[in-house]
């Protein structure tokens, strides 16, 4: 399974690896369907690697259990 994520510098394609980790494809498939990733900022991009990114301040909201936590 793959993800489409559209920025303005190009499209990236995400490969989901479900048969290894199917916790966490579907935690960031449900992210991805409430538009979390909608107008962050990607400051670290390693082709085959990794993808950094950093939330807008105003955008984060603090939750009583959690904090320091981004729901």
């Amino acid at each position: 399974m793959a993800v489409l994520l559209e920025t303005s510098k190009g499209d990236i394609v995400i490969d989901l690896l479900t048969d290894q980790c199917p916790v966490a494809c579907k935690n960031f498939l449900k992210l991805c369907k409430t538009k979390y990733y909608n107008f962050c900022l990607f400051h670290n991009v390693q082709k085959g690697s990794l993808i950094q990114y950093g939330r807008r301040v105003s955008a984060v909201a603090v939750t009583p259990k959690h904090p320091r936590l981004i729901p």
